[in-house]
């Protein structure tokens, strides 16, 4: 459905990431639109990644069927990866210092959670908040020299849910079983029930899920063999590695509590997004 490719200016060989999306049929198109609509409503936010130009272009010109359109989307280059990419590089160099200290951790996590806030106040839920869709881009003036940009905003969806009958649970689900990575994906995400009321929580649970990878290598409900672990994740069952460590990585009993309280299964006890962003400035 769509690729990233990295493209080059003529006039100055700056360097750009594009991603180009084959939109097949009306429905992918409609959705293709709805992310440009997105990132221009929310263009005006730091730790966000900004949308400079888009496209259009029927027929595609890597399609066969006549009916497809192109759907360009270009945006800065990072050029330090996302966090996903540097978590695999440190897992495959284990002599290695872990690359997130806790200084660092908090840094990240605050920009990420300041574009999250920007998302909510404008009536939106990211809902595949994960190491994946966190770009890092180099800031002299940023702790460790580092500005986290929230990415990939094709699957935000309206703020506030409530779930109405079983019709709209089951469409729910389907949903969320698309959009939403498991291992970072809310309880009330994962088990749609009649009667359930969806908020800007769910994201919560997504930063804590994330933060937890980025300190110790992996989502808390992802396990190297077993796989995903949905029992654990459907009852905020959160494991610390011995000593709160992660190789050189020492994570202080306030990080992992914090991190631990984002991780409630139960939204309406869980960690609100404007308490953790007081934490994190701390």
């Amino acid at each position: 459905f769509a690729e990233v490719f990295l493209v080059r200016k003529r006039s100055t060989a700056e360097e750009y990431a594009l991603k180009w999306i084959i939109a097949q049929d009306k429905e992918q198109l409609i959705d293709a639109r709805r992310e440009i609509e997105v990132h221009e409503k929310l263009r005006d936010c730091k730790h966000i990644l900004q949308l400079l130009a888009t496209a259009e272009a029927q027929p595609s010109t890597r399609s066969a069927s006549k009916r497809a359109v192109d759907v360009l989307l270009l945006f800065p280059l990072s050029k330090v990866g996302s966090i996903f990419h540097l978590i695999e590089g440190a897992e495959s160099q284990p002599q290695n210092p872990w690359p997130f200290p806790e200084t660092i951790l908090a840094s990240i996590m605050k920009d990420v959670c300041q574009g999250v806030a920007w998302m909510h106040e404008n009536g939106l839920r990211h809902q595949d908040i994960k190491p994946h869709n966190i770009l890092l881009f180099h800031d002299p003036a940023g702790p460790g020299g580092f500005c986290a940009k929230l990415m990939d905003l094709g699957s935000a969806g309206t703020l506030k849910v409530v779930v109405k009958d079983r019709k709209m649970a089951n469409m729910l689900s389907d949903e969320w079983d698309s959009n939403c990575s498991p291992p970072y994906r809310a309880p009330e995400l994962t088990q749609v029930q009649v009667g359930t009321r969806v908020d800007g929580r769910a994201d919560v649970f997504s930063l804590g899920a994330t933060m937890y990878a980025v300190a110790f290598g992996r989502s808390p409900f992802e396990h190297r063999t077993q796989g995903f672990l949905k029992l654990a994740l459907l009852g905020g069952d959160v494991k610390f590695p011995p000593g709160m460590r992660n190789r050189d990585a020492e994570f202080s009993g306030n990080a992992c509590s914090i991190m631990k309280k984002m991780l409630i299964a139960d939204p309406k006890k869980r960690t609100k997004l404007s308490k953790l962003l007081r934490q994190l400035e701390k």
